[in-house]
């Protein structure tokens, strides 16, 4: 019923985590692996039958698309090399899907962890996922209302197989200077494509073990200085997004073919203009408070600050920090959770 697909690039020890931990459930597991040397033999003779393992040396945009087109199940979701789902959790979602034909995406809660000092600690990740759902009827009020309190739980939720592949089709055959591109064209396309929620159930444990994507390279949808924003404003960029509103608009028109085009397209450009309208009050509070510092003074502010988060970060270790979860009413699997603590610490040990 459910797909994962998950990229890893240059990460041996990650992708190897993940293979045995999938390897003890059932659902399909597609890994499209663009580092330098094959993990091919390794993983054949370490993984269960429901792994596929390709290797290919290509972008990101390239190697989502190759795993979207080995999807034959109904339900898929993309799966970072590094980070956990709770698959009992995933199985609830499925459940809701199943039942809930007007939903087209779902996700659980989030939970961080890190490993400090032989200890694997959690922390509170993504607050603001808690409760969250977009129900309203209306297309064009719903992408809007998801675009103007932006978050992205879509990315990593389960979803509708056919809506996935669309996403990860559109974002690999058309580049543009966007970061990043492929979680906004999801989150725009699903949003329109029909309600979502946030269950109240703990699903996705996120990892803070390293600070830089293992998917970022130089091309231009996975470049941070390429903000939505500059996109949507900058005259220079005009062409470009007369062209990207055209592909997004097509598509959202296919999606809801009772809608009119031009339905479509005001929807896609008001959800965008409220994206970044939003993005634009925050940048310009920061840059007018920052405005009254000299250099120096910023730097030995934000040092301050840096150190005052190490200072009072409470080292909870993952367990604890669900139970703290729970005492609020979110639902956990504390099996399924002991066995993610497990093979995060057989990771490290076998270091």
């Amino acid at each position: 019923m459910l797909t994962l697909v998950l990229l890893s690039n240059n990460r041996p020890k990650f992708l190897k985590r993940s293979v045995l931990f999938w390897s003890k459930f059932t659902f399909k597991v597609i890994i499209v692996d663009g580092s330098d040397i094959s993990q091919k033999d390794w993983v054949e003779k370490n993984s269960n039958s429901n792994i596929s393992y390709i290797h290919d040396k290509s972008p990101f945009p390239k190697r989502l698309k190759i795993g979207a087109e080995l999807i034959a199940t109904k339900y898929a979701i993309f799966a970072p090399d590094d980070e956990y789902y709770l698959p009992t959790t995933l199985e609830r979602c499925v459940e809701f899907l199943e039942k809930n034909q007007e939903y087209v995406a779902i996700n659980g809660v989030t939970i961080g962890f890190s490993y400090e000092q032989n200890k694997v600690i959690g922390f509170s990740q993504y607050p603001e996922w808690i409760g969250r759902q977009r129900i309203e009827e209306d297309p064009k009020e719903r992408i809007i209302s998801h675009m103007s309190n932006y978050t992205n739980n879509l990315t990593v939720s389960v979803t509708r197989a056919n809506l996935w592949k669309k996403c990860a089709l559109i974002y690999a055959k058309h580049d543009f200077p966007i970061y990043p591109l492929w979680e906004l064209e999801m989150n725009l396309i699903l949003s329109f494509a029909g309600k979502s929620k946030t269950i109240n159930q703990l699903m996705h444990i996120r990892s803070s073990e390293e600070d830089s994507p293992p998917i970022r390279n130089n091309i231009p949808t996975l470049t941070p200085q390429n903000s939505i924003n500059h996109f949507w404003i900058k005259k220079k960029f005009n062409q470009q997004k007369i062209l990207f509103i055209s592909i997004l608009t097509k598509e959202l028109h296919l999606i809801s073919q009772n809608k009119k085009y031009e339905y479509c397209e005001r929807a896609l450009i008001s959800s965008i203009d409220a994206l970044c309208k939003k993005k634009k009050i925050y940048f310009v509070f920061l840059h007018k408070f920052l405005s009254f510092f000299s250099p120096e003074t910023k730097s030995k502010l934000k040092n301050f600050l840096d150190y005052f988060k190490k200072r009072n970060k409470k080292k909870i270790e993952l367990i604890e920090a669900a139970k703290i979860f729970e005492k609020k009413g979110i639902n956990i699997d504390f099996i399924n959770l002991s066995t993610v603590e497990k093979s995060i610490k057989s990771h490290y040990n076998a270091q």
